[in-house]
């Protein structure tokens, strides 16, 4: 038995699975994910994650985290002992830990970023909703058959041997300083906590040798532009990518070269809209736009401190309605963080993205797709699932109010998450002591910025008072 056991292993490690072998796997697995073969995320630390939906550092096989921009990209991250791991782990069915938000999403009944990209990897396409764009085996897009995977293999990943899907954070660089960040993440918080150390036990603090790692222009970005004549996805986030002079070098790159038919999936806090940033994208065939948006008005402008709700609103129009004489498709869409600051009302998000469609003349918002939400789990003391009992049947009541307006369905959004939160009897062990702990943060905070939660989100202030 031992010995078909380990042909087996061998036959996993040494032959890679073709199209065919590899919808098997995406059918029957609910382990399984096609993102390990194909991508990889690189953090403004300068470390790297498989996916946006890890926290788990890539490590190497001394257990010290990889810095991307001082490695041998591909043999010391692409094909070292992390990914290889990862990847027989996928094709073997074992659920790794690396993984496991996205198998927590789906044990509460929606449907996760793994479904999705799976999904997405069996239709060939790229893109959300009626502009789901066929990449292989088309007239139209001869140009993009050398992009297709037809393999994937332990080691190399995929037939290309290298990721043909980037999820690029080059800095920190952002003008928001949002209530779940941290000072590696946002350059701004990270010069309030320099000047306030007794916010850092609350929003972190890069000290000493390690500062400038987390910068732009740090960054070494050439292993990712010599990949661009073979990406087929970029994705773009922070910090705030319009603000990052390395985005626009890369994007400045590959109308250079030609590879105006790269899928750009950016991520975007909708305060920073130049004549530049709109040009560069109107050059692009095919664009994804998400705005990170928690809230409306006033609960928006506490969240995301220094947003300006009125400047929203113009941005969002200015998007709508920019007359682009190419034949780019622009998607909009919305991405929702909810955590005990914006649990009351989440869903008046979504009637205002609804708002919108009236004045959406170039059809650019997502039909299907235009709204999803993610249930914050870190940091625990901002996570909605230490609210007190007594509320959520409130909330919940006055959701199935507004309920019959989402017309997707709400696994899809990521609704039934926050759904079987308010249905659920359940706290985390530790939510008394994690409400205090909100409390004293959000103390601590309001202090220094001078904006109190009694004047943005008085029930939110009721629960953090009444313990």
């Amino acid at each position: 038995m031992d010995f078909f056991i380990n042909f087996f292993k061998f036959f996993l490690k040494k032959r890679p699975l073709n199209r065919k072998k590899i919808k098997k796997l995406i059918d029957s697995s609910d382990a399984f994910c096609i993102l390990p073969f194909k991508h990889i995320l690189l953090q403004p630390s300068g470390e790297a994650t498989s996916c946006c939906m890890s926290d788990v550092k890539i490590r190497d096989d001394n257990n010290k985290v990889i810095e991307w921009p001082k490695v041998n990209f591909k043999e010391q991250l692409w094909e070292g002992s992390f990914y290889k791991k990862l990847r027989s782990n996928m094709i073997k069915g074992i659920k790794s830990d690396v993984c496991k938000r996205c198998y927590e999403q789906e044990e509460s009944g929606s449907k996760s970023y793994r479904n999705g990209q799976n999904q997405r990897f069996l239709n060939n396409t790229r893109g959300t909703g009626k502009h789901g764009e066929k990449l292989y085996g088309t007239p139209d897009a001869p140009q993009r058959a050398n992009l297709e995977i037809t393999s994937i293999d332990v080691t190399t990943g995929n037939n290309h041997g290298h990721p043909i899907d980037w999820d690029i954070r080059f800095s920190r660089l952002c003008n928001l300083k949002c209530r779940m960040c941290d000072s590696a993440s946002s350059s701004q918080i990270y010069k309030e906590t320099q000047d306030n150390p007794q916010l850092q036990p609350y929003l972190g603090h890069a000290v000493g040798d390690e500062d400038h790692k987390f910068n732009y222009g740090e960054k070494d970005a050439t292993y990712v532009l010599e990949t661009l004549p073979h990406v087929d996805r970029l994705k773009i986030l922070g910090g705030e990518p319009t603000l990052d002079p390395q985005v626009q070098e890369v994007l400045d790159e590959a109308i250079r070269i030609g590879r105006d038919d790269i899928y750009l999936d950016i991520t975007t806090n909708l305060t920073n809209v130049t004549d530049r940033w709109l040009e560069s994208l109107s050059r692009f065939k095919d664009v994804q736009l998400q705005f990170s948006i928690d809230a409306t008005e006033k609960t928006n402008e506490y969240i995301r401190t220094t947003s300006h709700w009125p400047q929203i609103e113009k941005n969002i129009r200015r998007y709508l309605n920019f007359e682009i004489e190419t034949n780019t498709n622009w998607m909009l869409s919305f991405h929702q963080t909810v955590s005990i600051y914006n649990i009351f009302d989440f869903w008046k998000l979504h009637k205002w993205i609804e708002s919108l469609r009236k004045e959406d003349k170039f059809n650019r918002l997502e039909t299907e797709f235009v709204y999803h939400l993610y249930v914050l789990h870190s940091p625990e003391e901002l996570d909605a699932r230490i609210l007190p009992l007594r509320y959520r049947a409130e909330i919940l009541n006055n959701f199935n109010h507004y309920r019959p307006n989402i017309k997707q369905p709400h696994e899809d959004t990521g609704i039934q998450s926050v759904i079987t939160l308010l249905e659920s009897d359940a706290r985390p062990e530790r939510a008394d002591e994690l409400l205090k702990l909100c409390k004293k943060r959000t103390e601590a905070v309001d202090k220094i910025r001078g904006h109190y939660i009694k004047d943005y989100i008085p029930n939110v202030a009721n629960v953090l008072n009444s313990g």
